[in-house]
């Protein structure tokens, strides 16, 4: 809390009677004009003044005089009164002597000791202190501060590379190794002697070769980039630090690729290679390692050649049985096949389909009308019915017979059968409505067409169709497309479709959407524990790794690896503790004396790291501080701590060294005294004397003063001053209640009355009535309702006949007032309307509805008297009928005659027509125009097969040929033909193969050398191609790699295997041509280098350069250079920076003591002197003194005595007279000083005070007696200058008045004003006044509230009776009117019209009717034709209306229809009619009129043709074009046309398609038994024959052989074993031993062969010894497994799985991510065999999981409880901090890092680390003290938080801000807390003093010395917004001083110069905060 005292202080003691000295200055007030001339001043005789000079010490304090109590040392002045009755001014000039003390800070060398101060020998550092007696009288004590510093010694150990010689070091140079020492001057002036250790690193070179691969350009090297090879070399900073010189030879190898075409059988796949499966044909790549050990890319080509199958389609005749073909003979049909040796060395298998066609007979069965005769059937004319036959030759070639059965039927009856859709219901047929599906009669029935009459409905309605589909998809699929909507995730969807009957279906989704899984997998591993085996795949560097696998839900999941490969870690610690610190735990180990220490850690990655610690310790030190402050200086900060109260306070500080430091503050806290007078006076006792200034106005004053411990204390005078109060009564009362009686008097009449009071406080105070007075009142109201509204109810009572009548009520003015009722009762009407009209016309609109149907509606409407009728309107609505009609032509047809109109084109067209009903109806004709077709035909031919037969024609060349035919719609149509004939071709394969896969085969050859070969084949047109191989023979190659690389690159990826150790490795690979080639790899792995550089210097030399990067902090740093060896090396970096020391020496001497000698230099004068020095560490450190010369002092004392007190003592000298005395002292610093005595003797003085007051102030006091009584009172004194004087005291007691006030008021007229107060009910009030004399006076008013009364008059009239009369107003509309009377009390009374005029109403009806309809019916009178008729009537408001009818006759229309359609669009609807035959028919409709129209359609019907086109072409001839369209299949194929009369028929093709064949004959033979014959030919070798057929379809038909002649064969076969695999099977026959053995067998080709086997029998090895089980604990660093085998040399397969599986060489190191159980196995295997396998179990225990590491933060102060943190349930655990076991961990208030270790028992553990922090202290704020303005906003000012309470609350806006507003009354302590982000809070307490306002507070004197206290003349404004000016003037009237700023004052200068001691004027002129203007003038004491 921070308590400033915001008066203005002043170093004066109780100022009792300021002397103005411009008692004449001529002002009155603010307008007052000030004149500059001496001339124009008025002077009164001056006082005689006396001047009384005292010096004392200030142990002497306080000092009394003439009454006054002087607290400081000042000028003081008392008016008195001499006997003779005149005032004298007696002037004090008080010096007050200080204690002297001084503090004399000595810094000197321990070899300087002792060290001689007053006398005295001092040895050592302390603080002394001797007490010595001033000239002055007055105690001195002085102090020595004396610092002892030692002799200084510093070593530096620099190491410097050999080109930085010579090394410059304290200005020498220096140019070689060595130890050199020099001697300085420290810091604190000793002598010093600096050593330097130079040492000198010469310089290094490294050279690096290193092949590279070029995909791996450009190569970054260094931080250079190479783009080529080539020798480079660049200069680097060495791991000693120095230059060296790196030379890089680059040699970058090309990669290589290869590529392999293989093309094999179906059936021999799998297909291995590269060691890679293949089962399917494709292109394959690997990237294998060259020899260089680049990337090389092998591409194997594979095409599979698949079974080759034919499949020949053979169609014949029963007469062509039987059917031979490929050598069988086969009699029926059916499918047959037989399997060929293929071309390619594969089988192939020829099928053959044989489809025998019998003799076909076909009957058509035709039923026509007769007036279809004659009928054309197959190109005859039938006239006649009966049955035709006619033989056809079918597309195979065999005779069939056609019969036509033909009938010819006369008319008959037939039923009409309707599929409609549920939603079409009504149904309307012939003019007819169905609802539901069923068999309807027609009666009577209509003759349609000769053919058929339709006289029954078969109706079917078919309902809708729901269907629900469940669909389940991934959420990847989304959006989901359905039924053409995109569906965005699960839900239930539906969509109305249309079914296969035309009907809507409702389909439904269930969808469910199914999340794609992801997961995610944190590893963190050392890098020894790398490759990572994780999804079968190994990583070996920190990544983000991701795979998507399935997952259970059939969608994909992603899966992905975080991996931390942790590195080896290296740390230094530079530690300095201070030796209460020591011994030291680090890490587990406790060290006792400084020095540099290593330990092994394992990192928080499970990885080891060397953790150093480098250690030092530093002294502690001590220090004490004594100060005495005042309360308002509290709280007193000190080392960043606050104190408010008396005490000892000591606080540990971190020294230089960051050691610990003990300092102690003695804390003397002394009070500050406050006095407070309140006094009250009338306005009319103003000005007011108080301690000699005169106020004239009420307020609060202030004087400061000194106390005698040096503190300021306050008096404070509240002056009151009542002002002169005013009342206001204001009585409303009815003149019958006149004369009124008020305060005694009596008022007959109406007016304004003053009378004059005294109140409470003695002071007048001012009464005034205001009487009103009120007439009776009477008015007259006329209504009108309706009689559904009567009862009426008027004021209270219930009316329900028309009448007048009156009642009597009391006004709110408490007057009588009459209200007369006229009352008039409209009565009820009601009104009928018939109309129909067409649905066209709908919606209609009557009485301002819409009606959309035909009905009955009422409305019910208020007529003119705002009554209620009932209007009905009886509606009927005509439908309106619609036709369509569908004709087809053909364009040569056109135009189209229809309805009198003519159509050319395809389209739609309607015409409007009038039904019989007068309505519309819309009549549709719908036309389809039918062009002329063309078609195109394309054929492809080979050139053997011309010529082409095409439509009876042969075309031998290709071209276009074309064909004019008539069109299924009877219009011509042109057909073209597109011939094309097709070449023979060729083809030409290159092939490589491996000599030895020989021999390779081919097209049924076997080729044994490289060369051409050619075979004859079919193409893929069909037509005749040759095959051209080209084979190339590639032979087998053997590399070598040789790399080099470092251990962090290990392990090695080569031929994706990868090597963790240097050695030699060898694998079979395939090369670019895709033959086996062996690769060896000799491996060579380089080890890591490492080097630690320490420097330490200054830090004025940073920033420090090392390798290239510039460091401006110690600390340790890495970087990664690269070796001579071409590895990755580590450089560090230990750097110690020492700080720059400056030291300040505040010195003070006298001048007599210069020149001074300080650090070897000599000063002559004051001031400030820096020296630059070498510390111990070499660094500079700047020493400052600060020195003062302290002059001789001179003072001068005014004492002011009485004459009974001399003699005077005074310094130890006596005087007994008035007078000037000089002695000489010697001052606090040690000078000289002067002071003088200037004495003076003061008489005796009397003073008088006049005092008013009211007896409720009783009893008074006054110089601590009691008066009760009015009267003058004396006593005896002692005045300010301590003599004594007689005080008189006129006191005047006053007394209390009272008045009582009768009021009364309208309660319309509320609230009432009375005496400040809103009164809004009647009661009793007292408000409190000050009378006069400023004494209390009590106002009491007896108020009275008198109601307003109001009626409502509710009238409607007719528009024809207006102007409407009401109290005796006239009103010519309608509208809510108010008339205002006034009561018998006075009171208004409120009379309110509510008028309604009621409207004359007047309606049209227009009728449209149809001829026939007449006579029309309308409101009872009868019409005959159409015209406008007239009604009158009254209406339902009582008022006249008029009804107009206009009818309108309307027409009969009638309309023709010619219609055309197919028989196959039987039965046609018309106009609601079904008709299934052609005809003439009638329907009568309703027109547009809604007038009956008379329709009639003639109906023609046209038939459906049909024709069946048989064709067969060969397979080498498709796609097969008929009408437009390609056929590629047999099949039977329909199209439908449009037929000259614009009718469907059906054209059907029946195609066959003719396969061309192809046969393949394999043959063996043996080369004895040559030439072979085939097909009538002999070959005497081996190849392959074509010949071409032609089949018995025409087509051509290919036979193949391919022949083979055999030699004898011979072979060896050479077969190595293992002794396990006995016994060897061989051609049928085991064999245990090795040896030679040989058989003759018969080949597959019928020729012998010999065969011979060489056998060999090899040991299978035992298997390997090995070590089982092994363990481990989760994530722990494994290592790989061991085994021993038994035979030496021999090599160990390791394998994952008991049997099978692929083997590796290097020994697996377990995984110990995941715990369980884990078998490895190993077997051991000797150049050729392999032995059983061994297993080894690993078990890996599973870790303890405690979880992530913690960050907890607590508040200073408080402490945490770590047991809560991990759950350690049956687990050994241990707390430590900085390797120390906590004892109390459920208890901990030190910040750090806190380690908890856990064990399971199978020994696994875990470690989790707590970083506690300790918030910092929260240091809350509420700001200074200060003033508020009384119940005006005041805005708080806190601070040091996050956030905020106040306390209390009452009195402010928002208590939860850090600066809310506080409305305040009275002093408030505020208490602020304060919290941080966590919650951690404090408190800070302020105190807000509350003053009236707005005002100016201005001090009465200021001392402008340069002391800092009451420098400045300001000011205080309180609630002022603005400063208009503030104005000083001295006793001239000359303005010495303005300003227009707020908080700006007077500093006692004018013009430049000091102004003299004196009273001067002030004014000043503002505008508070209401805009109002505030002026103050007054006098101030300028005192120096």
């Amino acid at each position: 809390m921070k308590h400033q005292q915001l008066i203005l202080r002043i170093n004066l003691g109780i100022l009792c009677t300021m002397v103005f000295f411009l008692q004449a200055f001529p002002y009155a007030d603010s307008s007052v004009s000030y004149v500059k001339s001496p001339a124009s001043i008025l002077y009164n005789t001056p006082a005689p003044t006396s001047t009384t000079n005292i010096t004392i010490c200030y142990n002497q304090l306080p000092y009394q005089w003439n009454g006054l109590t002087c607290l400081t040392g000042g000028t003081y002045s008392v008016t008195l009164t001499g006997s003779n009755g005149q005032d004298s001014l007696a002037v004090l000039n008080l010096t007050v002597l200080n204690v002297g003390s001084s503090i004399t800070n000595a810094i000197v060398c321990d070899y300087d000791l002792p060290y001689q101060w007053n006398g005295n020998s001092y040895f050592a550092s302390g603080t002394y202190s001797v007490t010595l007696t001033s000239a002055s009288g007055c105690d001195s004590v002085p102090i020595l501060s004396l610092t002892v510093n030692r002799r200084v010694t510093s070593l530096t150990n620099k190491t410097i590379c050999v080109n930085q010689l010579p090394f410059s070091w304290n200005g020498n140079n220096y140019p070689s190794a060595g130890t050199y020492s020099v001697t300085l001057t420290s810091a604190a002036g000793c002598d010093s002697i600096a050593s330097l250790n130079l040492q000198v690193k010469p310089l290094s070179s490294s050279v690096t070769s290193r092949t590279i691969c070029n995909t791996q350009l450009p190569y970054f090297w260094n931080g250079f980039s190479y783009a080529a090879a080539g020798t480079y070399t660049v200069t680097l900073m060495g791991s000693n630090g120095c230059d060296s010189l790196a030379t890089l030879n680059l040699v970058v190898a090309v990669a290589v690729s290869s590529s392999t075409v293989i093309s094999i059988c179906t059936n021999q796949l799998p297909f291995t290679w590269n060691s890679h499966v293949y089962t399917t044909a494709g292109i394959y790549s690997v990237l294998l390692n060259s020899s260089a050990g680049c990337d090389s890319l092998a591409t194997l080509v594979l095409s599979v050649r698949p079974l080759a199958t034919s499949t020949t389609f053979r169609t014949i005749c029963t007469g062509q049985l039987p059917y031979t073909w490929n050598g069988n003979t086969y009699g029926a049909a059916g499918n047959y096949s037989v399997t060929l040796p293929g071309s390619g060395g594969c089988d192939s298998v020829a099928k053959l389909r044989l489809t025998v066609v019998p003799f076909l007979t076909g009957s058509t069965d035709r039923r026509i009308c007769s007036n279809q005769l004659p009928y054309s059937w197959n190109g005859n004319s039938y006239p006649a019915a009966g049955t035709y036959s006619v033989t056809l030759v079918t597309v195979a070639g065999c005779d069939s017979i056609a019969t036509l059965n033909l009938s010819v039927e006369t008319p008959e009856v037939n039923t009409d059968n309707v599929v409609i859709c549920q939603e079409q219901l009504p149904f309307n047929w012939h003019g007819q409505i169905f609802t539901t599906g069923g068999i309807y009669p027609i009666v009577p029935p209509l003759v349609l067409d000769p053919c058929h009459s339709i006289d029954t409905l078969n109706l079917v309605v078919q309902v809708i169709v729901p269907s629900t589909t469940n669909i389940s998809v991934c959420s990847n699929q989304l959006p989901y497309a359905w039924n053409g909507s995109s569906l965005p995730g699960t839900g239930t969807y539906q969509a109305i479709l249309t079914s296969s009957s035309g009907c809507d279906s409702i389909a439904n989704l269930n969808l469910s959407v199914k999340p794609i899984s992801t997961s995610t997998t944190n590893r963190s591993i050392c890098d020894g524990q790398v490759p990572y085996l994780w999804n079968g795949i190994l990583y070996t560097t920190t990544g983000s790794y991701t795979v998507r696998l399935n997952s259970a839900n059939g969608c994909d999941s992603l899966a992905t690896l975080n991996l931390l490969v942790n590195p080896e870690l290296y740390s230094i610690t530079d530690l300095s503790i201070c030796n209460s610190e020591l011994p030291f735990t680090w890490n587990g180990n406790s060290y006792a004396t400084p020095g540099s220490y290593t330990v092994t850690l394992t990192g928080s990655g499970g990885c080891d790291s060397l953790a150093t610690l480098n250690l030092s310790a530093h002294p502690y030190l001590t220090s004490s501080t004594n100060l005495s402050i005042c309360t308002n200086q509290v709280p007193y900060t000190w080392n960043g701590n606050q104190y408010s109260t008396t005490g000892i306070y000591t606080v540990t500080l971190p020294s230089n060294s960051a050691c610990d430091s003990l300092a102690t503050l003695n804390l003397q806290v002394n009070p500050v005294l406050n006095s407070v007078s309140v006094v009250q006076v009338c306005h009319t006792a103003l000005p007011f004397n108080w301690n000699g200034q005169q106020f004239t106005a009420a307020g609060i004053y202030h004087v400061s003063m000194l106390s005698s411990v040096g503190c300021d204390s306050v008096a404070t005078l509240q002056l009151i001053v009542p002002p002169v109060d005013t009342s206001y009564t204001h009585v409303s009362i009815c003149n019958n209640q006149m004369p009124y009686a008020w305060n005694g008097n009596s008022y007959p009449v109406a007016g304004n009355y003053p009378v004059t009071l005294t109140g409470s406080s003695g002071c007048d105070s001012v009464a005034i009535l205001y009487l009103q007075v009120s007439d009776i009142l009477t008015s007259t109201t006329n209504v009108t309702v309706c009689n559904a509204g009567l009862p009426f109810s008027w004021n209270g009572n219930a009316y329900s006949t028309p009448g007048t009548y009156a009642v009597t009520i009391t006004t709110a003015s408490g007057c009588d007032s009459v209200p007369i009722l006229s009352l008039t009762i409209v009565p009820y009407y009601t009104s009928t309307t018939q109309l129909s009209i067409c649905n066209s016309q709908l919606p209609y609109t009557w009485n301002g509805n819409s009606y959309a149907t035909a009905g009955v509606y009422t409305v019910m409407l208020t007529g003119t008297a705002g009554c209620d009728s009932l209007a009905t309107l009886d509606l009927s609505v005509g439908p309106v009928i619609n036709s369509i009609t569908q004709v087809s032509v053909c364009d040569n047809q056109l135009p189209y005659n229809w309805n009198g109109n003519s159509y050319s084109t395809t389209g739609s067209y309607a015409v409007t027509l009038t039904s019989s009903g007068g309505c519309d109806s819309i009549a549709t004709l719908e036309l389809l125009v039918n062009p002329v077709m063309t078609t195109d035909v394309n054929v492809n031919v080979c050139s053997n097969q011309l010529p082409y037969n095409w439509n009876g024609i042969d075309y031998s060349t290709g071209g276009t040929y074309a064909v004019t035919l008539q069109s299924t719609a009877g219009c011509d149509s042109i057909v073209s033909l597109h011939l094309s004939v097709l070449t023979l071709q060729s083809s030409n394969t290159s092939i490589q193969v491996c000599e030895n896969l020989l021999p390779y085969a081919w097209n049924g050859l076997s080729l044994t050398t490289p060369g051409l070969y050619s075979v004859t084949l079919t193409g893929s047109n069909g037509c005749d191609s040759t095959a051209n191989l080209s084979l190339h023979v590639n032979t087998v190659q053997q590399t070598t790699t040789v790399v080099n690389i470092c251990a962090s690159q290990l392990p090695y990826q080569w031929n994706g295997i990868d090597y963790t150790a240097a050695g030699l490795y060898q694998l079979t690979l395939t090369s670019s041509e895709g033959c086996d080639s062996l690769s060896s790899l000799q491996l060579n792995v380089q080890a890591l280098l490492s080097g630690t550089d320490s420097v330490t210097l200054c830090e004025s030399q940073l920033p420090y350069t090392w390798h290239g990067n510039s460091y401006a902090l110690a600390g340790q740093y890495n970087i990664l250079l690269t070796a001579s060896n071409g590895c990755d090396s580590l450089a560090i970096l230990q750097l110690t920076v020492n700080p720059v020391r400056n030291s300040l020496t505040e010195l003070a001497i006298c001048n007599n003591q210069l020149p001074f000698s300080w650090n070897g230099q000599t000063f002559v004068s004051a001031g400030t002197y820096a020296i630059t020095l070498v510390s111990t560490a070499g660094c500079d450190s700047v020493a400052t003194l600060h020195l003062v010369a302290n002059s001789t002092v001179s003072s001068v004392t005014h004492v002011s005595i009485c004459n009974s007190q001399l003699p005077y003592s005074w310094n130890g000298q006596s005087y007994a007279a008035a007078g000037t005395y000089t002695i000489t002292l010697t001052s606090s610093s040690g000078c000289d000083s002067l002071t003088s005595l200037i004495l003076s003797a003061n008489d005796v003085v009397t003073s008088t005070t006049n005092v008013a007051i009211c007896t409720s102030q009783l009893p008074f006091v006054w110089n601590a007696n009691s008066y009760n009584l009015t009267g003058q009172y004396a006593i005896t004194l002692v005045s300010q200058a301590g003599c004594d004087s007689i005080a008189t005291l006129n006191l005047v007691v006053n007394s209390t008045v009272s008045s009582i006030t009768q009021m009364s008021r309208c309660e319309n007229q509320l609230p009432f004003v009375w005496n400040g107060q809103l009164l809004y009910t009647p009661g009793n009030y007292d408000a409190n006044f000050t009378s006069s004399a400023g004494c209390d006076s009590i106002a009491t008013l007896h108020f009275t509230v008198l109601p307003v009364t109001e009626s409502l008059t509710i009238q409607a009239v007719c528009e024809n009776q207006l102007p409407y009369q009401w109290n005796g107003n006239q009103y010519t509309a309608a509208g809510l009117y108010t008339f205002t009377l006034t009561g018998s009390q006075g009171c208004d009374s409120l009379a309110k019209l509510q008028l309604a005029v009621l409207p004359l109403s007047t309606s049209t009806s227009t009728v449209s009717i149809c001829s026939n309809q007449f006579p029309f019916t309308w409101n009872g009178n009868t019409y005959t034709a159409a015209g406008t008729y007239s009604l009158h009537f009254t209406n339902s408001y009582g008022c006249d209306s008029t009804a107009v009818l206009i009818i309108n006759e309307k027409p009969v229309s009638n309309s023709m229809t010619n219609l055309s359609i197919c028989s196959n669009q039987l039965p046609y609807n018309w106009n609601g009619q079904t008709i299934s035959t052609a005809g003439n028919y009638v329907s009568t409709l309703q027109n547009s009129a809604g007038c009956d129209s008379l329709a009639t359609l003639q109906l023609m019907v046209s038939p459906v043709l049909r024709d069946t086109t048989w064709a067969s072409t060969c397979n080498n001839q498709l796609p097969y074009l008929w009408n437009g369209q390609s056929y590629s299949a047999s099949g039977l194929y329909s199209i439908n046309l449009i037929s000259s009369s614009g009718c469907d028929s059906i054209a059907s093709l029946q195609l066959q398609v003719v396969p061309v064949t192809y046969s393949t004959t394999l043959a063996h033979t043996c080369n004895n038994q040559l030439p072979y014959t085939w097909n009538g030919q002999d070959y005497i070798s081996s190849g392959n024959y074509t010949i071409t057929l032609t089949g018995a379809a025409g087509c051509d038909s290919i036979a193949t052989l391919q022949l083979q002649v055999d030699p004898v064969l011979t072979s060896l076969t050479q077969a190595m074993v293992c002794s396990a695999q006995l016994p060897y099977l061989w051609n049928g026959q085991s064999y245990n031993q090795p040896g030679s053995y040989s058989v003759t067998l018969a080949a597959s080709t019928g020729c012998d062969s010999i065969a011979s086997l060489q056998l060999t029998i090899n040991i299978t090895p035992a298997a390997p010894l090995v070590n089982s089980p092994v363990e481990y604990c989760q994530y722990e660093t494994s290592v790989a497994l061991s085994a021993t085998a038994q035979t030496p040399g021999n090599q160990l397969n390791w394998y994952a799985v008991a049997q099978g599986g692929s083997a590796t060489l290097t020994a697996p190191v377990p995984s110990t991510l995941a715990p369980g159980t884990f078998i490895f196995y190993v077997s051991e295997k000797s150049t050729f065999c392999e032995g059983p396998r061994a297993a080894i179990t690993v078990t890996v225990n599973p870790k303890p999981a405690l979880g992530p590491d913690k960050d907890l933060r607590i508040c200073f102060g408080e402490s945490a409880n770590l047991l809560n943190l991990y759950h350690v349930t049956g687990l050994n655990g241990l707390w430590t901090i900085s390797g120390i076991p906590v004892p109390r961990p459920d208890s901990v208030s030190i910040a750090g890092y806190y380690q908890l270790v856990v064990q399971t028992l199978a020994g696994c553990a875990d470690t989790a680390t707590v970083n506690l922090n300790i918030q910092p202290p929260v240091h809350a704020n509420a700001g200074n003290d200060a003033f508020a303005e009384y119940n005006i906003p005041y805005a708080l000012q806190g601070s040091g938080g996050g956030s905020y309470e106040w306390s209390p609350a009452g009195s402010l806006n928002h208590p939860f801000i850090a600066n809310p507003l506080a409305t305040l009354t009275h002093d408030e302590t505020f208490v602020l807390t304060v919290k941080d982000e966590i919650g951690c809070k404090d408190m800070d307490t302020v105190i807000i003093k509350v003053l009236n306002g707005p005002t100016f507070y201005v001090p009465t004197a200021f001392t402008p010395n340069g002391d800092g206290l009451n420098d400045i003349f300001r000011p205080t404004s309180i609630g002022i917004a603005s400063l208009e000016y503030f104005r000083v003037f001295n006793r001239y009237g000359e303005l010495v001083y303005e300003t227009h700023d707020i908080g700006k004052g007077w500093d006692g200068n004018y013009k430049g110069l000091k102004q003299p001691l004196g009273n001067y004027v002030w004014s000043i002129r503002g505008t508070d905060r209401t805009g109002k203007l505030k002026f103050m003038k007054g006098n101030v004491v300028l005192i120096r």
